[in-house]
């Protein structure tokens, strides 16, 4: 009996007192600004207070990106993808535990392309026309 009345104790103890403090996460989802899409591929790079990189990664297909942070305090996010300028997001404030939801946006950028020529040649009606 005695053994019981310390597992439910025990089990109690488990389900009700949460879980000591392990870390500090900053996510979120990297978009266009103009429409609003996901950024599939788009690069993040998490900097602390002294610009010292923290971590880089690669969005997923909706944009989505997660950190795990060593320690509380200020960062930034520098964002960018393909055909888009880079942006500074920031900073981003994180307490001890905390999860910090970002929406970071970048702005499309044309890409140039030089040097390429299209000729579409002369059109034959006779070879699209069948009598």
């Amino acid at each position: 009996m005695r053994r019981l009345t310390r597992s439910v104790v025990w089990l109690a103890a488990v389900l009700v007192v949460p879980p000591p403090a392990s870390a500090q996460v900053v996510r979120g989802v990297l978009v266009d600004e103009h429409t609003g899409a996901p950024v599939e591929l788009g690069a993040v790079v998490v900097v602390d207070q002294n610009r010292d990189s923290i971590g880089a990664l690669l969005t997923d297909e909706r944009g989505f990106f997660e950190f795990t942070l060593p320690d509380d305090g200020e960062y930034s996010l520098i964002v960018s993808g393909l055909g888009y300028w880079s942006s500074l997001v920031g900073p981003v404030s994180v307490a001890d535990d905390e999860v910090r939801i970002v929406e970071a946006t970048v702005a499309a950028r044309p890409i140039p392309v030089q040097g390429v020529t299209v000729d579409a040649g002369e059109a034959r009606l006779g070879s699209l026309v069948r009598a």
